[in-house]
């Protein structure tokens, strides 16, 4: 059976509330990984990884996501299945609503090129 984690970083409780959630309907139970514990080992570890932000102000990743954004740059993602969830307020910023969710896409689309 494939190892399976859920990433994610969470300011106010929402994503990871989020993230209990996805855990509770899945079979194979993953780990629940906090982003503000976790390196680039700890990713290696999974073959399949759920990565959870909310977004910030005018684009911004949470907080906790921006120290681990860094780690997630150095893993080793080859093999790996990766989905993506976000939240965010679409009533305050419309424009950037969910960009933190775009940000880590990007790094992984950039990391993919490479």
């Amino acid at each position: 059976m494939k190892k399976t984690a859920i990433f994610y970083g969470t300011s106010t409780g929402n994503t990871q509330s989020v993230a209990e959630t996805i855990h509770s309907h899945l079979d194979n139970k993953p780990e629940l990984i906090n982003v503000e514990n976790a390196s680039s080992a700890d990713i290696e570890q999974y073959d399949v990884l759920f990565l959870g932000t909310s977004t910030w102000g005018l684009g911004d990743l949470q907080d906790d996501w921006e120290g681990f954004i860094v780690d997630l740059k150095k893993a080793n993602l080859e093999g790996k299945k990766v989905a993506l969830f976000g939240l965010g307020d679409a009533d305050a910023y419309p424009d950037t609503f969910v960009d933190g969710m775009g940000t880590i896409i990007m790094l992984l689309l950039i990391k993919d090129a490479k």
